[in-house]
């Protein structure tokens, strides 16, 4: 665990401020895709006509944009549980015992995401 004040407390919360923007942007491109999807004809509107028609619309949606979002999110979310932990660090037992129990959480879920992701891109 970082500790308050280190270089690694401040490379990580550089990496969650990066990913949480890099998140947004990705998000709001799946979004945008899924619209395209929904509704073909919005594919030759001017703001998603941009993204080249209904078959790149496609493309990114289903493919790439799936493993960009866990991959980011998954970095997102162990940079943001470690810098949660590290603020917590001299709080009461009990705070911190919840703190830890998050934190294994999410280190848990994080790893089975992306080997589910792995699984299912290499299927």
């Amino acid at each position: 665990m970082p500790r308050a004040g280190s270089n690694v407390l401040r490379i990580t919360s550089l990496v969650s401020s990066m990913s949480g923007i890099l998140l947004l942007s990705l998000s709001y491109l799946s979004a945008i895709t899924g619209l395209c999807l929904r509704s073909p004809s919005l594919a030759q509107v001017p703001p998603l006509s941009l993204l080249g028609g209904y078959g790149l619309c496609s493309y990114l949606h289903v493919e790439l944009l799936p493993l960009a979002l866990v991959s980011v999110g998954v970095l997102h979310a162990i940079a943001s549980v470690e810098l949660l932990t590290a603020r917590f660090a001299s709080a009461p037992r009990g705070y911190r015992l919840l703190v830890e129990l998050f934190r294994l959480t999410t280190w848990l879920l994080a790893g089975h995401l992306l080997a589910l992701t792995v699984v299912a891109y290499t299927l």
